[in-house]
């Protein structure tokens, strides 16, 4: 409704601030004033209160129904004109908004039109006069209709005078207007009006009486006008005025007097005016008396009451003026059961037949015209307790979950034991409160239970009859719940334990801790032990793998008359399964079971493969360093060979067998444990031994290895039979000369000393062939010290030997190579040496320079040492780490020296930094070489630091340029939005500008900084534009593809009206509401579709034919040809049909002998149509 706009103005519920109030007004008996609801106004935001008839109704459908579209009053504004009464005593009614002129004692109304009268109408009037709230005072002659829509002013007087306004409102809203009043002289005589009051002084006007507080008002000054020049005398309480506290002015229009009164009491003032012959005159009575609010309220009658009875409740209270005391608000409960009530002339307050819900608080207010007081007083009905009756009847907590329920006395409850269980006994009516006793069987439990018995953890015991007794001294009411308390059967677990396979005709007991395991061809007899429960269970139901049991079967029996007990003849495999009975009642069942198990024996699987040798031989495995088989197959392995057996099951066995390895030789048996050097049992039953060894009766070494399975049905053992054998090592001493390859030199460990020529081979690779079973391992040593693997100098190769790596020294090594297994060891070792050098000084080089002084280097002779002979060799031929260190001596050339300086050397300075706004400008400082004084090379900065004859630094370095101001850009105040709402564009002025040239405008491209943006944009808050959619038109067809459309505007959400679309353009991007939709539903009918004719003769006398019929597309319309493309092809219809009239004569020949090959090809593409019988009869 909100987003359709229905309703612009809708008032949601909030909440019921009270349940009803009693009020009471001279003019009735008694007003109710219904709930006071709290609501909120949508469109407002302001929350207000209103009221509705009652509460008894009102639930959340109600809710809905009050949503209503609340509307303020508006008060009828007559044309501005002034009535005028000319006479006394004369009637005339008047409208609220014209003005009236009234002489004394005239009779005025003035009544409320409404224009429109709301929504609630409106109902709330308040009067004012000259800005104070007035009531009726008959006193005064003020009096108001019932509904406060009429004023009527009796003997008009000149306290009367003023502006009137009235305001009337509801709870959406209110309207104003006002009437003036004035007094109109009538003749000759004394003006009657009361003067502004100027507390402390009452002003009083002559004509009018007055009863005030002698505590406000300190002295009294009487007026008297009249309309003509008149002689005027002052009365007071009838004597003339005399004493010193009255004062008395008069002239010919205006006369009054001040009178300070008596402290207290009343004072009689006389005004009399004589005109010549005629005279006139006015009284004014003023009292005085020290006023009081209301107090010492006291409220009389009887309070307690019976239903049915009656009272009167009076009301009196003291204060001066005397106040009116009457009872004029009731606080309902939320029963709003109302009784009997009158209001009497004496205000009090009678309730006849009282009922209940009158139990109620009822407030008497005594009011004067200093205050208002209150007093409340409480009566208490004298109602007979009554409990509520329950529904349903009857509940069961059976099937509930373990928890506390609560019931409603006087149902019937099943509940299972061990629960919680609350009964509450609700008492809807009882004054006074009555007292709750509960009683379980007629004997009380106790005086001071409260409305809820509880029940916890609730036993068996506990079943029976449970009432709740209400009594107070109006009478006794009782409800009664009978409660069965019901406890499910369960089954007793066994007091035995089968821990071992039976193996004889036996009776146990299900709930077992352990399987039972029964041997195959037994019979064995399960006993369901149980207690009953509550109601007892008298039935037991025998499951199997939680399927019920065919007892049908032969093999199963119950053996006993209760059912407790099944047997299972002479038991096979088949019957392996889960038994277990079932007993149940009313309260739930329980199910006991055990596992009943035929063992099967284990088996170990034997290999199967061809290879597998005959018993008491051995598969040949000497060869290999790891062996893995199955077990059951013998093995021959060398020393040190790694040897796996497997050991599987055939994984029929029930239950799984327990795995043992054992180790049998020299006539003893071994347990095999994995803790066991050189023995690594898996997961999988398999056995590692790594290593095997030779030593016989040690596990690891040769003998019998034995796997066993067992499990309660028996044992199956396989083994293996493992024999060790090997050859010792020998390393091969043959001393061979091995070729040279490339730079490497080769030898053989037992060679004689071996001298490397270290120019000519870079690598030394030594040999060290071993042979041996198992194949031996190879370690080398160097001088008696193993070879360190991650030296740069060594690396042992795959095959064993050892690579010398830039053989340097000249010393000679021994390299020992050790060879071995698992049998024995073996080694040899070789000496390797280095070639030597010889050097000897022989003369010197020539000087390094040509003049001044230089150095000259030693010639030396070389002579290297290899294999006992002498070879003259150059210096740069022997290693640098072996070569001769000498130092050169110095020499003097013949020639001087050019003389050699060292100066600074500035250059030029570079371009300015900036070509505006001051700028730096930089050179360098170079340090040169001078040859005989002129610059000869560039060298580094510290010679001329330290050589140079001045070491002064010359300056300067840096020095400024362009000074002159840059030009720069002036920016300008951006101006105002080009839009009204939503994104729109400022703009402002940037201009480039000469600082040094009075700041005059030049062109852009001088000012060399980034120009700042000239526009931006602004957001003055969303545009109040929205567009509005209106509802979608009929579509154009009934199917699927059809069209509706709708209208779409731009609309100002604030003037509430339609606008041009360019205000909406550009606000939501590219987004506007559609204007047209597909619609209707499933497909149209095709407008063309394929009209066949009737189908021709067939083509054949006897025997098959063919019949064939014309096919058009046509309009579903016209029934007009069409091209064919406007059909769907897909549903074309045949134009060929098979036919078949009469068999044809028999020749003797079949027609179909020799039918071509491409018959086939004819039928593929349903061309069988286009050849003539019996031509491919077979294919077609």
């Amino acid at each position: 409704f909100l987003s359709e706009g229905r309703f612009s103005n809708i008032n949601f519920l909030l909440g019921v601030e009270n349940s009803g109030i009693f009020s009471y007004y001279t003019d009735a008996n008694r007003v109710f004033q219904g709930p006071l609801l709290l609501c909120l106004n949508s469109q407002t935001s302001i929350a207000f209160y209103t009221t509705v008839p009652s509460l008894r109704d009102i639930t959340w459908m109600h809710y809905i129904d009050i949503l209503t579209n609340f509307s303020a009053p508006v008060i009828f504004r007559p044309n501005e004109t002034t009535i005028v009464i000319e006479e006394a005593f004369e009637f005339k009614p008047v409208t609220l908004g014209e003005n009236v002129e009234a002489p004394n004692g005239a009779q005025l109304s003035i009544e409320i039109m409404l224009s429109e009268k709301g929504e609630p109408p409106a109902t709330d009037v308040v009067w004012r006069k000259d800005g104070e709230i007035i009531e009726m005072d008959a006193g005064k002659g003020v009096f108001f209709t019932a509904d406060r829509m009429i004023l009527l002013l009796q003997d008009f007087v000149a306290g009367h005078v003023g502006m009137y306004t009235a305001t009337v409102s509801n709870p959406a809203g209110s309207d104003s207007h006002g009437t003036l009043v004035t007094l109109v002289p009538s003749g000759d005589g004394i003006i009657i009006s009361a003067p502004s009051s100027t507390p402390p002084r009452l002003e009083v006007g002559i004509g009018i009486s007055y009863f005030e507080n002698r505590n406000v008002y300190s002295s009294i000054r009487v007026t008297c006008s009249t309309t003509s020049a008149a002689d005027v005398t002052f009365l007071v309480n009838g004597s003339p005025i005399l004493g010193p506290n009255i004062t008395l002015t008069g002239d010919s229009e205006s006369n009054f007097l001040i009178h300070d009164p008596a402290p207290f009491g009343c004072t009689f003032y006389t005004c009399e005016a004589i005109f010549g012959q005629n005279s006139t005159s006015e009284n004014s009575n003023v009292c005085l008396e020290d006023f009081q609010p209301p107090n010492n309220i006291i409220i009389t009658g009887d309070t307690t009451l019976s239903v049915g009875e009656s009272t009167v409740l009076s009301c009196s209270a003291d204060g001066l003026p005397d106040p009116t005391a009457m009872f004029n608000e009731i606080r309902l409960g939320s029963n709003e059961i109302f009784s009997e009530f009158r209001f009497l002339n004496n205000g009090s307050l009678a309730i006849d037949n009282a009922i209940y819900g009158d139990d109620s608080l009822y407030c008497c207010q005594a009011t004067n015209e200093i205050g208002t007081a209150s007093a409340c007083v409480s009566v208490t009905l004298m109602v007979p307790p009554m409990i509520a009756q329950p529904f349903p009847t009857e509940v069961s907590f059976v099937s509930f979950p373990n928890g506390s329920f609560e019931v409603m006395v006087g149902q019937v409850v099943t509940i299972p034991a061990g629960r919680e269980l609350n009964i509450r006994c609700n008492v809807t009516e009882g004054s006074p409160d009555p007292n709750i006793q509960w009683f379980f069987n007629e004997v009380l439990i106790s005086t001071e239970q409260g409305p809820v018995l509880t029940l916890e953890d609730i036993v068996v015991a506990n079943g029976g009859e449970y009432e709740c007794r209400a009594t107070n001294i109006a009478g006794v009411d009782s409800e009664t719940s009978l409660v069965t308390v019901v406890v499910p059967p369960t089954v007793r677990p066994s007091n035995t334990d089968v821990s071992e396979v039976i193996t004889n005709n036996v009776t146990v007991t299900v709930k077992q801790t352990s399987e039972l395991f029964v041997i195959n061809g037994l019979t064995v007899c399960l006993r369901c032990d149980f207690d009953p429960g509550v109601p007892p269970a008298d039935t037991v139901v025998w499951l199997r793998d939680n399927m019920l049991i065919d007892l049908r079967d032969s093999c199963l029996d119950l053996g006993s008359d209760d059912g407790s007990v099944l047997c299972i003849e002479e038991i096979t495999r088949p019957y392996s399964a889960e038994y277990s009975c079932r007993v149940s009642n009313l309260a739930g069942s329980d199910t006991g079971g055990i596992d009943v198990t035929v063992p099967v024996y284990p088996r170990i699987l034997f290999p199967d493969h061809p290879m597998v040798p005959a018993p008491g031989f051995c598969d040949d495995q000497t060869d290999r360093s790891f062996v893995e088989e199955d077990v059951g197959v013998g093995l021959c392995v060398s020393t040190g060979t790694d040897i796996l057996i497997h050991c599987q099951t055939d994984g029929l066995a029930i239950p799984d067998p327990d795995i043992i390895w054992s180790y049998r030789a020299n006539n003893m048996v071994l347990d095999i444990l994995p803790t066991q050097a050189g023995i690594t049992l898996f997961p999988n039953n398999s056995l590692l031994i790594s290593q095997v060894s030779s030593f016989e009766g040690v596990v690891g070494g040769p003998g019998i290895y034995m796997c066993s399975a067992s499990n309660l049905a028996g044992i199956d053992s396989k083994s293996t039979s493992v024999n060790v054998s090997g050859e010792p090592v020998v390393i091969n001493r043959d001393r061979v000369e091995h070729p040279i390859m490339g730079r490497r030199r080769i030898v053989n460990v037992g060679s004689a000393q071996q001298t490397i020529a270290l120019q000519k081979y870079t690598k030394v690779q030594i040999l060290c062939n071993a042979d041996g079973r198992p194949t031996p391992e190879i370690s080398w040593q160097v001088n008696g010290s193993p070879v360190d693997e991650d030296s740069e100098l060594f690396n042992i190769m795959d095959d064993g030997s050892l690579l010398l790596i830039g053989l340097k020294t000249t010393d000679c090594t021994v390299y020992t190579c050790t060879a071995s297994n698992a049998v024995n060891a073996d080694s040899e070792s070789v000496t390797v040496c280095g070639e030597k050098y010889f050097c000897e000084h022989i003369g010197y080089q020539p000087c390094s320079v040509t003049c001044g002084q230089g150095a000259r280097s030693a010639i030396l002779g070389c002579v290297r040492q290899f294999d006992g002979s002498n070879q003259t060799i150059s210096i740069s031929q022997i290693p640098s780490s072996l070569r001769p260190r000498v130092e050169p001596e110095p020499c003097i050339a013949a020639q001087a020296c050019p003389v050699e300086s060292y100066a600074f050397v500035l250059t030029d300075f570079s371009e300015c930094s900036r070509t505006c706004g001051g700028g730096r400008q930089s050179r360098d400082c170079l340090c040169y070489l001078h040859i005989d004084g002129e610059p000869d090379e560039r060298v580094a900065f510290e010679f001329c630091l330290h050589f140079a004859e001045n070491q002064t630094i010359p300056g300067p370095l840096t020095r400024e340029c362009e000074t002159f101001s840059c030009p720069e850009w002036r920016v300008g105040d951006f101006g105002e939005c080009s839009e009204t709402c939503g994104q729109g564009i400022q703009t402002r002025e940037v201009v480039c500008i000469a600082p040094d040239n009075n700041n005059n405008t030049i062109g852009d491209e001088f000012c060399t900084m980034t120009k700042p943006e000239t526009t931006q944009r602004c957001n003055l808050g969303s545009c109040p534009y929205v567009y509005r959619q209106g509802p979608w038109g009929d579509c154009s067809t009934t199917c699927e593809g059809g069209i509706r459309t709708r209208s779409v505007t731009c609309y100002n959400v604030q003037t509430r009206e339609d606008i041009d679309e360019s205000f909406c353009e550009g606000l939501y991007g590219d987004y506007r509401p559609a204007t047209t939709q597909i619609c209707g539903v499933g497909d149209c009918p095709a407008a063309y579709v394929w009209s066949p004719s009737n189908y021709g003769p067939c083509s054949a006398a006897c025997g098959t034919g063919v019949q064939t019929r014309t096919i058009q597309c046509v309009s579903v319309y016209t029934h007009d040809p069409v091209s064919d493309d406007m059909c769907e092809a897909g549903k074309r219809p045949t134009e060929t049909r098979g036919c078949f009239i009469q068999p044809c004569p028999d020749t003797g020949a079949d027609p179909c002998e020799g039918e071509s090959g491409l018959c086939s090809v004819v039928a593929a593409l349903n061309m069988c149509s286009l050849v003539t019988p019996p031509t491919c009869c077979l294919s077609c």
